[in-house]
């Protein structure tokens, strides 16, 4: 059972065209999103720049379309956390 997730702060994301030219860059707010606001309609790369310490980068780019029929399009990134725990005792010899 998964519990509620943590958003990311911080987040750096590209948008490019269907060529992998960047057409816009961002990063997510405390809320953990990031908006970009009057994107032409087409087809779009969305890309994770780079992603908050301790966690691992979402590496592929997630293609988007944005046309008449859906004019607003949300995707979820999902970010590993890449660390673990060292314990140490210390104990008498």
């Amino acid at each position: 059972m998964r519990n509620r997730c943590n958003v990311l702060s911080g987040v750096k994301f590209s948008v490019c065209d269907l060529s992998g030219r960047v057409i816009a860059c961002g990063v997510t707010d405390e809320n953990g999103e990031l908006l970009f606001p009057c994107l032409p309609y087409g087809k779009y790369l969305v890309k994770q720049s780079c992603a908050p310490m301790g966690y691992a980068p979402v590496s592929e780019f997630r293609e988007v379309e944005i046309s008449p029929c859906r004019p607003h399009c949300t995707i979820r990134a999902e970010n590993f956390v890449n660390c673990g725990t060292l314990r140490i005792v210390a104990t008498e010899k």
